[in-house]
């Protein structure tokens, strides 16, 4: 099997382990171009607005980024360099992408007929009954986001009364269109206790295929509310507790543990060449959501041009970036500061 045959089978779904151990592998026998010469993998936010107001949201959206999106003409634009550039797989987020309408359909279409694995990540509450259908024509896997066992929980963290109604609702809506389903559990103080109970309460429901734990990021919004992410000793005690459970629910469900801290050790200790690229709903572009650093503008450059001109697919081994990520060993070390928007190895403030 070849390397980007190796990547792409862990790429969609996103394994994020498996993906940065097969990295890791093809690094120590030498089978990783010093360059990829376009992104693997694209997460395009869509859109900043959101029909939810979560505490914890790293990206602030639905509040200060509004009316930054693009029009649809530039979105179509971009959708058209994605797929001359081959990109692997891309995942469509937000904010809330249904709230973009037939926007968000038009362009899912565009990149799933041109053969890329796309998916996406929805809080659920539009996901009603002629929705599920149209989302059944475009997405082979879908990523709902839960955040608590109760509606009590889950609702106080997403800001939005009957929020775990209705993403329990969108649960059976997409798997009665054939789509898997996935769920991302966002572990804080709130809800750590509710762990065992949710991980139930999606064994029982069994429309539900893998469902994601990570732990919250102090940054964006998280960076100023009621809620904190677990320290570090209970992190560590419920990655064990769920890598039991796991064995013991492996033919019922698959369960992850997720840490962010992952994607920047790896590719910082490791050298290893960027495959990704955030592309934020004003056209801005990012070589990671948790690093503040801003490497272009779309509606300026394109993704090409700021991939090899700007050297975002030497990302990890600038020496800004190296700077910046230095003391990240785990979550808890995550930058905080303003985005910032860097020309080769100088950093300057946008």
């Amino acid at each position: 099997m070849t390397l980007e045959l190796k990547l792409r089978d862990n790429i969609w779904p996103f394994d994020e382990n498996a993906f940065y151990h097969e990295l890791q592998q093809a690094k120590k026998q030498g089978l990783l171009p010093d360059q990829f010469k376009s992104p693997l993998h694209v997460m395009w936010e869509l859109t900043s607005r959101c029909n939810q107001q979560c505490v914890h949201c790293f990206n602030d959206s639905g509040s200060s980024r509004l009316n930054c999106d693009l029009e649809l003409d530039k979105l179509v634009d971009i959708a058209d360099e994605l797929i001359r550039l081959q990109i692997i797989a891309i995942c469509m987020t937000g904010g809330e992408v249904l709230l973009l309408g037939d926007t968000f359909f038009q362009l899912a279409h565009k990149l799933r007929n041109a053969g890329i694995m796309i998916g996406m990540v929805t809080n659920g509450m539009l996901v009603e009954e002629k929705v599920g259908r149209k989302l059944g024509e475009c997405f082979d896997r879908v990523q709902v986001s839960i955040d608590g066992a109760c509606a009590e929980t889950h609702d106080f963290i997403r800001g939005r009364s009957g929020a775990f109604k209705k993403a329990l609702n969108a649960l059976d809506v997409l798997a009665a269109n054939n789509i898997e389903v996935s769920v991302a559990f966002t572990v804080c103080d709130r809800n750590y206790a509710e762990v065992d109970h949710f991980i139930e309460l999606m064994v029982e429901r069994k429309c539900v295929e893998i469902v994601r734990f990570q732990p919250m990021a102090a940054i964006g919004r998280g960076n100023k509310c009621l809620i904190s992410p677990p320290d570090r000793k209970k992190w560590d005690e419920l990655v064990e507790k769920i890598n039991l459970i796991r064995q013991e629910l492996s033919k019922k469900l698959m369960i992850q543990c997720l840490d962010p801290t992952l994607q920047i050790v790896t590719m910082r200790d490791e050298k290893v060449p960027n495959f990704f690229v955030e592309i934020m709903s004003n056209g801005q572009v990012r070589g990671s959501p948790y690093i503040p650093l801003i490497s272009g503008d779309l509606r300026i450059n394109t993704l090409e041009e700021i991939w090899h001109d700007n050297k975002l697919c030497d990302f990890w081994s600038l020496d800004c970036v190296q700077e910046m990520t230095k003391h990240i060993s785990w979550y808890g070390d995550f930058c905080k500061g303003d985005y910032v928007a860097w020309v080769d190895d100088i950093v300057n403030p946008l």
